[in-house]
């Protein structure tokens, strides 16, 4: 490689890290207090804070059972008796608009923020 390749490379290398950085930054962090919605079958079971470490029994249909897990400001989804267990391998969210979703049980999880904000990109 020549060293204008190597000059490529290192800005896009650049702007890459730099593009990242935005968006932790002015993205997904929310900055703001964020609750912890939990439904199910689209009814709102139970809102909870991200600052407080909470465990959550979330009983649906059929007598099945998720438990949802509130640690150090992420949300885990500890346990399930569904066949698959796709939410319980789900890693821990702590973004606003981010969730877990059981689909047997019909249950899911959603971090928002307790504010509302200005118009976001897509509304303006």
């Amino acid at each position: 490689m020549k060293k204008a390749d190597y000059m490529i490379v290192g800005i896009a290398l650049m702007l890459a890290l730099v593009s990242f950085g935005v968006y932790r930054l002015y993205f997904a962090s929310t900055g703001r207090a964020a609750i912890v919605e939990i439904t199910v079958d689209g009814n709102v079971y139970k809102t909870l804070s991200l600052k407080e470490d909470a465990t959550v029994d979330v009983p649906s249909d059929g007598g099945h059972t998720n438990t949802v897990q509130i640690k150090d400001g992420k949300v885990f989804m500890k346990k399930a008796d569904c066949p698959d267990k796709i939410c319980v391998h789900h890693k821990g969210i702590r973004s606003n608009g981010e969730t877990i979703i059981c689909l047997p049980h019909k249950v899911i999880v959603t971090i928002q923020s307790s504010e509302t904000g200005d118009l976001d990109g897509v509304a303006q």
